[in-house]
């Protein structure tokens, strides 16, 4: 499973929020910076999905529906990427992330902002 550390790097790396030569400590230190990450979360915490979608629609400035717009939680991201087809197939929100998934759902990321990889 991805922890938060893990999940702070990929993600701001992937959307030119931090450097490549950051190491997993400033991506989460900057991920709490930005508040996307409560503060009794720690770095070697696993990530589950409804948190995992959270920092993807915040990091990549994802549209969300009218609920996320309204209340954007953890929840109502993860409702958007469900609909936007970013997590496919039978899913629960706080199934944890493995490295396989994080890389498929940013891969799918890309595919719906229209970034070239």
């Amino acid at each position: 499973s991805v922890n938060y550390g893990q999940a702070a790097y990929l993600v701001l790396v992937a959307s030119d929020n931090l450097g490549e030569d950051a190491d997993e400590a400033r991506a989460f230190e900057l991920l709490q910076n930005f508040g996307w990450a409560a503060d009794s979360i720690t770095a070697g915490q696993v990530i589950d999905l409804k948190g995992y979608s959270f920092l993807l629609m915040q990091a990549f400035g994802l549209p969300g529906g009218l609920m996320y717009t309204l209340f954007p939680s953890p929840r109502y991201a993860y409702r958007q990427l469900v609909s936007s087809l970013v997590i496919q197939g039978r899913s629960d929100p706080a199934k944890l992330v493995s490295g396989e998934q994080a890389i498929r759902m940013l891969g799918r990321i890309f595919d719906v902002k229209g970034i070239a990889q």
